[in-house]
Formats: structure tokens, C-alpha cells, sequence
């Protein structure tokens, strides 16, 4: 079920609601969304990043903490960027505090022409997309979208005609899905690997992020224990990956596509457990740190 409202304890609770929807109820397609693919234009390089498409935000915005990953303090120095001091309201009436306003180079394809582009940098809210583009960037780049496809499964197709046409890379899917990735796993009996995992294209990552692939047992045949590593970008296939340690329970071959979850882990601290520290779990009020990860070398 998908959570309209996901942390009732921040608001005020004689107003507040919480609607859930049961997914069964609608059409499969409810809860996607049209997510692009864009780069960024820095002095020596070129950034791939993800952003969300909303026709019904007036203003385009990255969240502080995706924009300060774009860029340190001293490249920051240097961009046009200019202090705010004023909240905007969301559709359901939240306040965003905007921090900052910016002007980047814009593309939608490593080889074609940037458009500078105003961007307003707002406070990290948790769950919200890190980068999205509203109506302010449409209009400025004339940009089109439609559905194409068979009626039963429509695609989106996203064209811009300014400051060059050009088909822009889209991603039609859930949030939910942007933090799964998958594995092709080939074990023979009792057999434990370690097996590169891809992350879904429309990924929220960045170079050099860190993340932990869930542990989860599958007919206590297959057992992948919680994993940590540092994602690197595939080119070839437009995805980044990262590394998870699995377990063959069985005494059969196992050889399927294996999908699992991951979250982003750039800010948390990760404790193995060992012989030394496993007796101070129970004890433990908060215990969400202390995970087992393997990280390869």
C-alpha cells in the first residue's frame, strides 16, 4: 500500500489524514512516474543524473544535499548563486524552505547543446525526488510528452525543441521501483558468491555513493546477506551497480534473475556484528546501525 502521508508524527494531528490505497483496486500503472535522464556541465566533466518530471511544479529544484554531492564548496564558490529566503507550498499545503537559487548548465545528452537553467535549491526532505524539473524548464526547452505504444501498455516519449530537438531518455516506474536492483545468480549446491548487482536505470545514486542491498531469504534456498559497497556506473548498459554476497541453502543448481532491494547509506554508519559486540544487540533500543555487510575488495 502506498502512503500518501508518510510521517503523520511531523504534522499536526487534528488535521492531519492518512489515506491508504490498496493497489489491487487500480490499474497497474498507478504510482508511475516519468522520471529523465540529464547531465550536468562542470568545467572538466559531465555529471549523469536523474531528475523527476512534474508539469505541476511551477519551479525546478534539487534537494541541498543532491546539489552539494554535484559540487563542493569550492566549485559552489564559484557558480552564480544567489541566498533566498522564502518558503513555497506544495500541493498538500507543506511549506518548503528554498535556500538557495543557482544557474546550471542543462543537457539531455552528453553530446548536445546545455541551456543555462534556474534552479532553487530547498531543504532535504526525506522521501521527495532529489532533482525535479517543473513547468518553468519545459517551457524554456518547449518540451513535449505524449504516450506511445499499445493502449494496454502505454510508453512515454519526451522531446524537447530548444536549445536543439532531441528524444530525451525517460523511465516510467513506481518510486518503489527505483530502489531495486537485480542479479543474474548461477550457484551450484551450497555454493556462496559474490554477484554484481544492477540498480534500476532511473537510480537516484551518484558516483561513489554507498548502499546496502537487503538481506532477504527466498525459499530457504537462496539467502543474500545484507551487503554494503560503494556503486560504480556502468556505461555500456546506463546503470549503476554495486555487490552483494549470496548463499546457496539447497543442494540444486540455482540460476534465475535474482531482484532485491538497496537504500542509500552515504550518511549512516554501518557496525559489523562480531564475536565481540553480537551480546549488546539486545540491549540496544535503536538497533538499525548494526548490520552485517560484506564489502568487496
Amino acid at each position: 500500500m502506498n502512503l500518501i502521508s508518510r510521517r503523520l508524527d511531523k504534522y499536526d494531528k487534528k488535521t492531519s489524514k492518512l489515506f491508504l490505497i490498496n493497489e489491487k483496486c487500480f490499474p497497474s500503472d498507478i504510482g508511475k512516474k516519468i522520471y529523465c535522464q540529464f547531465y550536468i556541465k562542470k568545467d572538466k566533466s559531465i555529471k549523469r543524473m536523474i531528475a523527476f518530471l512534474d508539469s505541476g511544479a511551477d519551479i525546478s529544484i534539487f534537494q541541498e544535499s543532491y546539489f552539494r554531492k554535484l559540487f563542493n564548496q569550492q566549485e559552489i564558490n564559484k557558480l552564480n548563486v544567489t541566498p533566498q529566503d522564502c518558503d513555497v507550498v506544495s500541493f498538500s499545503n507543506n511549506h518548503i524552505k528554498i535556500k538557495y537559487k543557482v544557474i546550471l548548465n542543462i543537457s539531455f545528452s552528453p553530446y548536445s547543446q546545455s541551456l543555462p537553467t534556474q534552479l532553487y535549491i530547498i531543504s532535504d526532505i526525506p522521501g521527495a525526488p532529489l532533482a525535479l524539473f517543473g513547468a518553468d524548464l519545459m517551457k524554456a526547452t518547449l518540451m513535449q510528452t505524449a504516450y506511445t505504444g499499445e493502449k494496454i501498455n502505454p510508453v512515454p516519449e519526451v522531446k524537447i525543441t530548444y536549445p536543439e530537438p532531441h528524444i530525451v531518455k525517460t523511465f516510467y516506474c513506481s518510486e518503489n521501483d527505483l530502489f531495486t536492483c537485480e542479479s543474474l545468480i548461477d550457484l551450484k549446491p551450497h555454493q556462496n558468491k559474490t554477484f554484481k548487482f544492477h540498480l534500476h536505470p532511473a537510480s537516484p545514486c551518484m558516483d561513489k555513493d554507498s548502499i546496502l542491498i537487503s538481506g532477504q531469504n527466498i525459499d530457504n534456498k537462496i539467502y543474500c546477506t545484507p551487503s554494503k559497497s560503494k556503486i560504480s556506473f556502468d556505461p555500456k548498459r546506463n546503470q549503476y551497480f554495486g555487490f552483494a554476497f549470496v548463499h546457496n541453502l539447497s543442494s540444486d543448481r540455482q540460476l534465475f534473475q535474482l531482484k532485491l532491494n538497496y537504500e542509500r547509506l552515504n550518511n549512516e554508519r554501518c557496525i559489523p556484528v562480531s564475536p565481540s559486540n553480537r551480546h549488546k544487540i539486545n540491549n540496544l533500543s535503536i538497533v538499525q546501525d548494526v548490520i552485517p555487510y560484506f564489502s568487496p575488495s
